[in-house]
């Protein structure tokens, strides 16, 4: 998938996704400072906003969007496992 880069970018849907990510910056750092079962669950949240501030790029058109977040690099984030069927 290529975004063109001759469509005008939504700045609305741009300034959601950084105010996403901001909220995901703010629970990863709270979570450090919280006990382990709480701050997984902040980690997780903060894994998905990001995940939907990447959408509202997307959405908006934006070139940043790609590429996209892997499921490794969510799994890490949240530390879940990722199984992968056998070959």
């Amino acid at each position: 998938m290529s975004v063109s880069t001759d469509q005008p970018i939504d700045e609305d849907l741009r300034r959601r996704a950084r105010l996403l990510r901001q909220r995901a910056t703010s629970l990863r750092s709270q979570a450090a400072h919280l006990s382990a079962p709480l701050a997984t669950a902040y980690r997780r949240r903060a894994s998905e906003l990001e995940l939907e501030a990447w959408v509202a790029d997307v959405q908006a058109g934006s070139p940043d969007a790609l590429p996209s977040p892997t499921v490794e690099d969510t799994a890490t984030a949240t530390g879940t496992r990722v199984l992968h069927p056998a070959a």
